[in-house]
């Protein structure tokens, strides 16, 4: 009724993929990330704002919508990952450890080599 999506740690602008001491698993790779967002893309007539669980807190006064371009941003950074068009720097998270972090437009994602897949 209200037209919004909330998608949670399934598409964000701070999506990781890699945590600490866990392996690669085909739910974590980054295909399955992408198919995640295709299906949020399919979705997208039916919405007119995507919410997640990151972007304004219990506390706040308003809460902003995810970027419009967000999930398309996900998809095409996924493809870029995939094809090795794009490889993320190498970073320190405190979520994940020694992982690599790639970026464009809006969209960010934390992973480990192995779930480039």
């Amino acid at each position: 009724k209200e037209r919004l999506l909330f998608s949670g740690d399934a598409c964000n602008m701070n999506t990781l993929l890699a945590a600490m001491g866990q392996p690669a698993t085909e739910r974590t790779c980054v295909t399955a990330l992408k198919q995640t967002a295709e299906k949020l893309e399919a979705l997208h007539p039916y919405y007119d704002r995507h919410y997640n669980g990151h972007i304004g807190y219990a506390d706040a006064k308003s809460c902003m919508p995810m970027p419009e371009c967000l999930v398309r941003d996900c998809i095409a950074l996924c493809e870029n990952l995939l094809t090795g068009t794009i490889v993320g720097e190498k970073v320190e998270n405190p979520f994940c450890g020694e992982c690599r972090l790639a970026r464009n437009n809006t969209m960010q994602i934390v992973y480990r080599d192995d779930q480039v897949k």
